[in-house]
Formats: structure tokens, sequence, C-alpha cells
């Protein structure tokens, strides 16, 4: 059996008529969870940016995607979104397959525009990659003349600060 965190928002109409006549809709909710074999373990109206989520089991995704559907289907929800959970024994199962498979998976190659091309032809990770500073390191030749302002700057980089510089002052 898989489990369900769904999170959903009522359009304006369906709240008015809410108002005017209540229902319990965790029944309805449930009812509609069993016709496809599942079951509602607890349904919550919400305050923020959902007016209300509802934990669901069904024994397969077909089953699932299927009750949501007719849900979504009824018009009632404005907003809809399902995230499926994974209990801890079956994630512990799927780490211990990951960390055994030799899947030969590598991220994509991050390419630094700021790096002339033969710097950036690593194929490994580039995390702490950087470029000695100056124009002469640079892709792109400077737009304008270099001045020490310039390179100052380029040095300091990434550094959360400017750097300082008085003019005369060095």
């Amino acid at each position: 059996m898989t489990y369900f965190l769904v999170q959903f928002t009522y359009k304006d109409d369906q709240i008015k008529a809410l108002l005017a006549e209540p229902q319990d809709r965790a029944a309805a909710v449930g009812q509609a969870v069993a016709a496809f074999e599942g079951k509602l373990h607890h349904f919550f109206f919400a305050y923020g940016e959902y007016d209300g989520v509802a934990l669901m089991e069904f024994p397969d995704l077909d089953s699932a995607n299927a009750c949501l559907l007719t849900i979504i289907a009824g018009g009632g929800v404005a907003s809809f979104k399902t995230t499926v959970l994974i209990e801890p024994e079956a994630a512990l199962r799927a780490m211990r397959k990951a960390g055994s498979a030799q899947s030969g998976y590598a991220p994509p190659a991050r390419r630094f525009v700021a790096f002339r091309d033969q710097e950036s032809g690593e194929s490994q990770s580039s995390y702490g990659h950087f470029r000695p500073a100056g124009p002469e390191h640079m892709r792109d030749e400077p737009r304008r003349p270099w001045q020490r302002e310039d390179q100052a700057s380029d040095e300091s980089f990434p550094a959360s600060d400017p750097p300082s510089y008085s003019p005369g002052s060095g």
C-alpha cells in the first residue's frame, strides 16, 4: 500500500456552498477513496496556502490516480497537489539499493560563463573552482579599459563585501 498526502484548495463557490449548507466532506472523500480500494486516514481543513489536506492510502498507483482524477473531475477544487509518501522502511530499502547500484549516473556538467572555455572543461564537480583575477582570465574581453577598481573588485569576488578602495590610496 502507498500513502499519499493530498493538499487542495476549494473554489470560492464551493466555500460559499459549505457555509450555506455545511457538509461532512471527510465522509464524501472517504467514500470516493473506498470506491478505489483505498483508505482515508485523515482529512483536515486548514488555513494557509491550502483549504485542506488529506492522508490517503491506496493499493497501487493506478487506483490512486483514478480516485484523484474522479475527485478533480467533480470540479470543486481550484488547486490540487499530491505527494507520494515513502515509509521509513521503504526509504531504507531504496537507500541500500541506490548505494549498491553501479548506475554510472553523473550530474550534468556545470559551465561557468565567467571562465574561458579551456578552464571549464573539467568533467568532475566544479564546486570550489575559481578563476584567477584579471581581464586576461575572463572569457570575454572587458567592455571598457580595465582599471584598479575593477582589479580590486575582481580579486574580492565572490566575497560578500565589495573591496575598499579610495582613489590615491595606493
